[in-house]
């Protein structure tokens, strides 16, 4: 036999949760990971964000014509903002 058979060997007789004897996932060396705490997107945003991936340019660029449409459209208009989308999307080709 091999000393590194031998060694595993011993390693798992010894620990339950190398064996299988234990579940894994409760073991108190592992602690479960945390999840990295996320940014609540609003769904204006996501609007964007998917105006920005339709068109392949960066958000930033869909922003700035967002804000330059909004700022040339009467905020009296009852449908202001499908207006002002549609300023963005005909500027980003799509």
């Amino acid at each position: 036999m091999k000393v590194k058979d031998l060694t595993e060997g011993a390693m798992k007789r010894s620990d339950p949760y190398i064996s299988g004897e234990k579940d894994p996932a409760w073991h108190p060396r592992h602690p479960p990971l945390k999840a990295a705490p996320t940014k609540e997107v609003s769904a204006h945003e996501k609007k964007l964000i998917d105006l920005a991936s339709r068109a392949n340019v960066k958000l930033d660029k869909v922003k700035e014509l967002w804000a330059h449409a909004k700022s040339t459209v009467d905020p009296k208009l009852p449908n202001r903002w499908a207006v002002v989308m549609a300023k963005v999307k005909r500027d980003l080709k799509l």
